[in-house]
């Protein structure tokens, strides 16, 4: 864990900043925490785009995180001393920066967005803490806070007569990239040579940019974690979450516009409501805050904006773990196998409309992982295939052809949490890739022995795509090897590591499939 040492200086468009530095066990490094790069208003400025933060006379401290932005509590728990537990309606939107200690100019950049399912987290949370990783990679790292829940993704058309007010989210990650264009290179880093990436919903958006033309040359590289480029709603789909909010806030639908004069308190608690909502009538992972198709900022679909060309210079470093859905289902309410076989049909069918059958699906769990799985393991490889794998493997398809290189992994290091129930459960991999394995955080995931080599190769890896554009020796994902990089303690590359379900997934119609 780092430690504090003397006081660097740095000087911003907006005013001079004093940081805070750290030592740690890959070097020295020099922290600002709690740059301001946008402020909102009250009232119905909540929800508008940011405007740049007013400047400051004077030198301002940047020794210690700054607020994180209105939401609920964790349901994994979050007492006074959680990161997110300090919130602030106008100057949530901050940044966290860590770059090695010296003069060195010209170091490539890593901007992390943070995952929480678009309604809870920070960007100082300690998983991702980004200290670790700047000094081993010789980068500079800058973790990203933006608009959750109803502030970031509720879609106000009707509260707005037409006009529009949506994407807040979107539009916070955009202003943090262009304030990282102007202003990184103070803090040694080269405006060139930016990657952004993200884990979860963090990946998910980092997905979501990719489809975003206005965010076209704001960044050269994007690391997925879990992620996918087809989490985002309809019009239609997002008005209806929408008409949720204003149900459970007792507004009429003729009155929308009073929503901006709700406190935020209230604003949360709906927030609240509709999640329960939905969680109940959901299996696996439930997103009604998502990013919108509004046919401004966001013109199309990711998926298709890819597949048409958008960024498609931009490389890519994407994959997920081998049992993204365990924690789901671990968390979940108890089912016996009968049940559990009656839910994957009724997934199936919902999701896909007869188009593919369980007994097929099982088969293809069989053919790739050479047995016939359980009615738990059949159930949560479908529900980490619906959400994080095959959308990773729609989306490195959509990018064939490219001039973006392309690289896919597949973590497999299976975490001792829950007596081993959970494999390599979404999340793991995380304080592998920031070497924040000693963290308290962290045990859940990787217990009191992890393999710190594993930890030391993955952080060479990023840092390596961040820098060139290729983490190492890895092979490039092509069609007809469609080499994936499998991390575990002996990490190796292999072609198409689960290819019966890849190819089963790809038989079906782009209308039947969920993200």
């Amino acid at each position: 864990m780092p430690s504090a040492m003397q006081v660097p200086h740095a000087n911003t468009s907006a005013g001079a900043l004093s940081g805070i530095r750290l030592t740690t066990p890959h070097g020295p490094v020099e922290a600002f925490l709690g740059v301001p790069y946008a402020t909102l208003g009250p009232g119905r400025l909540r929800f508008a785009p940011g405007r740049a933060p007013d400047g400051w006379a004077g030198v301002r401290d940047c020794s210690r995180p700054g607020p994180a932005v209105p939401q609920n509590p964790s349901p994994f728990g979050s007492g006074a001393d959680s990161p997110s537990s300090h919130q602030d309606d106008l100057h949530g939107l901050n940044l966290n920066i860590w770059a090695p200690a010296g003069a060195k100019r010209g170091r490539p950049v890593l901007v992390w967005v943070h995952g929480g399912a678009n309604i809870i987290g920070s960007n100082a949370e300690p998983l991702h803490d980004g200290a670790a990783l700047a000094a081993d990679g010789d980068l500079v790292v800058v973790a990203v806070n933006y608009r959750l829940g109803v502030f970031g993704f509720l879609h106000l058309e009707r509260a707005t007569h037409g006009s529009g007010l949506s994407n807040g989210a979107v539009h916070d990650l955009i202003t943090a990239l262009r304030w990282v264009r102007d202003e990184i290179a103070q803090f040694g880093g080269d405006p060139s040579n930016v990657t952004i990436g993200g884990q979860s919903a963090g990946a998910a958006l980092v997905g979501t940019l990719l489809g975003v033309p206005t965010a076209t040359g704001l960044f050269h590289r994007a690391i997925m974690q879990s992620g996918t480029a087809e989490r985002v709603h309809s019009p239609a789909e997002a008005s209806a979450v929408t008409c949720d909010i204003l149900r459970h806030l007792g507004i009429d639908g003729s009155e929308a516009s009073t929503v901006f004069d709700r406190p935020t308190s209230e604003l949360l608690a709906a927030q609240s409501a509709v999640c329960l909502e939905y969680e109940s009538r959901t299996v696996g992972l439930s997103v009604p805050f998502q990013p919108v198709v509004d046919g401004t900022l966001l013109p199309a679909s990711p998926l298709d904006a890819v597949r048409a060309g958008l960024n498609s210079t931009v490389d890519l470093l994407i994959g997920t773990n081998r049992n993204e859905a365990s924690l789901s289902l671990a968390f979940g309410p108890p089912r016996d196998p009968k049940e559990l076989a009656r839910t994957l049909r009724g997934e199936i069918a919902a999701d896909l409309g007869g188009v593919l059958g369980p007994e097929q699906y099982v088969r293809a769990v069989q053919s790739d992982v050479g047995q016939r799985p359980s009615e738990a393991e059949a159930l949560e490889a479908y529900l980490s295939d619906r959400s994080y794998r095959q959308p990773s493997n729609r989306l490195l398809e959509a990018r064939l052809g490219g001039e973006g290189l392309n690289f896919s992994y597949l973590f497999d290091w299976a975490s001792p949490a829950m007596n081993g129930r959970l494999g390599a459960c979404h999340g793991a991999e995380l304080p592998f890739v920031f070497g924040t394995l000693d963290r308290p955080a962290a045990a859940f995931f990787v217990g009191t022995q992890p393999p710190p080599e594993l930890s030391s190769r993955m952080m060479t890896a990023w840092a390596a795509f961040a820098r060139t554009g290729r983490p190492g020796s890895w092979a490039t994902y092509r069609e007809g090897s469609r080499h994936t990089q499998v991390w575990d303690e002996n990490p190796i590359g292999r072609s198409d590591p689960r290819p019966a379900l890849r190819a089963l997934w790809s038989t079906v119609p782009a209308q039947s499939r969920l993200a």
